[in-house]
């Protein structure tokens, strides 16, 4: 999220924390799939963009595979970063950055990662070619970015002007609110279209090299996996 959303919608770590413990998504499909393509590809570090209270980050240090693995935690809210920093396995090499993707990420001088992580992060902010020319400039040459993103289509749905919301949508990307299922507070997210996604992607990045997807309770979600070109 951008900064300035961030000052007027500030989550709480611990609740954030609570929730993405109990949530069957991240749990039973985001942590196994995000291990999965990094033990197959091994990368030396790993950032994870929009780490929040750093839930995910925890849980893949934690693994034995993992324990060579350099983290980059970035956030734009401090908060989130001191929380997430207090809480990384005491084996675990990291580096916590406060920064905004849209505000401050995307010069020359930025760290490059042999792996990005982007979990949900897609959902606050409009998709566009600067935004993926940022998350590239953070991926070494011959990198992997790792996109865990939801179908949108039921809160697309769920909105009570549906045609005008559909035509959006279709061109590309609308911006909605929603209730925030770990907080239960009103929130600002962006609904980009899915194929809006590949298509921004697969402008810099090679083919996909792996997509996965799960259905819960009516919803599907994707995991999908690209390589920079070297």
């Amino acid at each position: 999220m951008i900064r300035s959303e961030w000052e007027k919608h500030c989550r709480d770590p611990v609740l954030w924390d609570v929730g993405c413990a109990n949530d069957e998504i991240r749990n039973r499909f985001v942590i196994p799939f995000l291990s999965s393509v990094l033990r197959r590809f091994r990368p030396s570090t790993v950032a994870d963009v929009g780490c929040g209270s750093g839930y995910i980050i925890r849980a893949l240090a934690a693994q034995e595979w993992a324990a060579s693995v350099h983290w980059r935690l970035i956030d734009s809210s401090q908060r989130m970063l001191d929380y997430a920093s207090t809480r990384m396995p005491a084996s675990a090499q990291y580096t916590a950055i406060a920064a905004d993707l849209l505000l401050d990420i995307g010069t020359d001088s930025w760290p490059r990662s042999s792996a990005v992580v982007s979990t949900f992060t897609l959902l606050e902010f409009p998709l566009n070619e600067d935004v993926v020319d940022r998350l590239a400039r953070l991926i070494q040459s011959g990198g992997t970015l790792i996109v865990v993103i939801p179908d949108v289509l039921q809160d697309i749905i769920s909105t009570s002007t549906l045609e005008a919301t559909i035509k959006e949508y279709c061109a590309g990307h609308i911006a909605l609110t929603k209730i925030d299922k770990f907080l239960r507070e009103t929130i600002p997210f962006h609904a980009n279209r899915f194929e809006r996604i590949i298509e921004c992607f697969s402008r810099i990045f090679d083919l996909i090299t792996m997509c996965s997807t799960v259905n819960s309770k009516g919803n599907r979600y994707y995991g999908i996996v690209w390589r920079s070109r070297t």
